[in-house]
């Protein structure tokens, strides 16, 4: 994923910004739920923005690929 890049649902934020790098660094699910604290089902459950996954967990998850997160007004 580029720098910069707009992601506007958790479905994006799920397969774009976790799963992806996830694939691409060679991690199973079973991995980096492991490294994050967490199970590979919660994990599962992130990459497919699915309903009722806490903020908690993706900004876990996004530290653990080095993102940084920003809220920035749309105009």
């Amino acid at each position: 994923m580029n720098s910069g890049a707009s992601i506007i649902s958790a479905v994006e934020f799920g397969r774009r910004a976790i799963r992806l790098r996830r694939k691409a660094v060679g991690l199973s699910q079973t991995e980096l739920a492991t490294a994050m604290g967490t199970t590979r089902q919660l994990l599962s459950a992130l990459e497919r923005g699915a309903r009722g996954v806490s903020i908690d967990m993706a900004l876990v998850a996004a530290t653990e690929f080095a993102l940084e997160l920003r809220l920035v007004s749309r105009s």
